[in-house]
């Protein structure tokens, strides 16, 4: 049980929940479930993205991938940015919920817009093989590029779409990227 616990309770440490004090010092992991149920249930989005995250992981609950959806898509509703891109990752494997590439690409899009690097580099993947959008190089290119700055692995990906373009669309990625950045900053 001690070893059970203590698996809970860094897992609790690692996802960040203790932001949550009354339930960072508890050793009950049925009463921790509680507690993040309660202000999950009042609309809270970071525990909401949290209960998700227990059940996509099996991290003291039972894993249950529809359950991990419905808290995710209830934080991804509130604005929730690496919730969306989880509610996106949901439909774009079919994983809790039926697989649904168009709703992958709008829930992407969403968290793409708050400026999370991984739903950034998905929507470029995307564009580059012209998976539930049409195939367009140039915002490939913007999305990986814009990508890099959270993530610098995407630079191999943005790399290998911009051997498949002219110098021109080269230079218009760069440009809407920069646009991108600079109506952010607004």
């Amino acid at each position: 049980m001690r070893i059970i616990l203590g698996i809970i309770m860094g897992a609790i440490a690692f996802l960040g929940f203790g932001s949550y004090p009354a339930v960072a010092q508890t050793n009950d992991a049925a009463a921790f479930n509680r507690h993040l149920r309660a202000l999950a249930g009042k609309g809270d989005a970071e525990a909401q993205y949290k209960l998700g995250t227990s059940y996509d992981e099996g991290l003291g609950v039972l894993k249950d991938q529809a359950e991990a959806f419905k808290w995710f898509r209830l934080a991804a509703e509130q604005g929730h940015a690496h919730s969306q891109f989880r509610v996106g990752d949901m439909y774009m494997s079919g994983e809790g919920v039926a697989k649904n590439e168009g709703e992958a690409v709008k829930w992407f899009r969403k968290a793409a817009d708050q400026g999370l690097a991984n739903a950034q580099g998905m929507l470029g993947i995307m564009y580059a093989k012209g998976q539930a959008v049409p195939v367009d190089y140039v915002l490939a290119y913007m999305w990986l590029a814009l990508s890099t700055e959270g993530n610098p692995g995407a630079a191999q990906f943005r790399d290998a779409v911009g051997q498949r373009m002219s110098n021109a669309q080269i230079a218009e990625a760069q440009k809407r990227s920069q646009e991108w950045k600079a109506s952010k900053r607004r």
